[in-house]
């Protein structure tokens, strides 16, 4: 009997489950459907504000490009007016230009024979240094080799002194 009584009770909790189970499916299925329904709702909306500021853009233009039309003939008209103005002037600007371009050029030559001069006096100083720098690590290079040479031949004579001494003490023995 109590095999029976767990075997019932196991069904009930199952059965209870399923019920939970489909009713949350249910629940969620719902909440599905509105977010859908709220997004159709929203793309609705966006897109008839979109149209509005399209109509809007379009009508703006329009009128923007009327404006641009009578200010491109006023600016014409202006134009043609300062033209003779400007002819003038240009003739009295390039003479000034000519005067100021012979001077800056005069200028610029001064200029780059200065700096002729300091790059050849630069690379004389570098070369100076490079020299020097030789000569001195030629210098370290002979004193180095030098001492070392040294330090062999006070090795060899220390070898040789033990090699008598331990020539003498055969000789004792």
């Amino acid at each position: 009997m109590k095999n029976e009584e767990k075997r019932k009770l196991f069904e009930y909790e199952r059965q209870k489950k399923l019920e939970e189970t489909k009713r949350l499916a249910e629940q969620h299925a719902l909440l599905i459907q509105k977010v859908l329904e709220d997004n159709a709702k929203l793309q609705e909306e966006k897109k008839e504000k979109f149209n509005i500021k399209k109509a809007l853009a379009e009508e703006r233009k329009r009128e923007l490009d009327i404006l641009a039309e009578a200010e491109l003939k006023k600016q014409m008209e202006e134009d043609r007016m300062k033209e003779e103005a400007r002819k003038q002037v240009k003739a009295n600007m390039e003479a000034m230009l000519k005067e100021k371009t012979d001077g800056y050029l005069m200028m610029m030559e001064e200029k780059d024979m200065k700096v002729v001069r300091t790059k050849q006096a630069r690379e004389e100083q570098l070369q100076k240094k490079h020299d020097l720098d030789v000569i001195n690590r030629n210098d370290k290079w002979e004193s180095v080799h030098r001492q070392a040479k040294m330090d062999d031949y006070k090795k060899q004579k220390i070898l040789e002194k033990i090699q008598n001494a331990n020539e003498r003490g055969e000789k004792i023995k």
